[in-house]
């Protein structure tokens, strides 16, 4: 007796390639759209970085300066001599203990950005130190022991808060935030 075995030919039936097509077509708009949100968030983050960096430079910038000057002195009057204040002034002064130059910082008059003066405030002598992107809502300084000789190491505190915009897939987004700190004298107060 002779059998013939009926060989079943190997291979996929339309059925079945149409399911894997469709599933695979399933995971890939998944994935990409995964990378995509991926993408738009690193670009977010990068754009809040980058103003937060600015804002952080300009503060670095204000309390290096602040640490190596003298004759503190907050709020109105003449700028030249010595003042505290605890209430918190949004005009800060002092000078320089290199070369007795006078600097200024304040917050723009019925604007939104940090500007200083290296000319003792004289109109038109202030240069803006934070991006347009930021807006600042308060600047106040605090001044303790600004008086020659009183035995306590002047410091100032600073403090500041406001928002900026950052861009965020079609529209900007705000962000709000909230900065302080202190910074003290470096010559000794005798």
């Amino acid at each position: 007796m002779i059998f013939f075995l009926h060989r079943k030919k190997a291979g996929f039936t339309l059925v079945e390639m149409i399911v894997s097509v469709g599933l695979f077509t399933a995971v890939s708009f998944i994935a990409t759209g995964s990378l995509l949100s991926i993408v738009l968030v690193n670009k977010k983050v990068q754009a809040q970085q980058a103003v937060m960096n600015n804002l952080n430079f300009a503060l670095e910038s204000m309390t290096r300066d602040i640490r190596v000057g003298k004759a503190y002195h907050c709020g109105g009057g003449t700028f030249t001599d010595p003042q505290d204040c605890s209430g918190g002034g949004d005009y800060f002064s002092f000078l320089s203990a290199e070369n007795a130059q006078q600097y200024v910082y304040r917050l723009e008059p019925g604007g939104s950005v940090i500007e200083k003066s290296t000319e003792g405030g004289v109109l038109g002598s202030y240069t803006d130190l934070t991006a347009e992107e930021i807006h600042i809502n308060s600047l106040s300084f605090v001044v303790k022991g600004s008086a020659l000789g009183d035995g306590i190491q002047p410091s100032v505190l600073i403090a500041l808060s406001g928002y900026a915009f950052i861009e965020s897939q079609s529209r900007p987004e705000k962000v709000d935030f909230s900065l302080q700190t202190t910074v003290s004298q470096r010559l000794i107060d005798y």
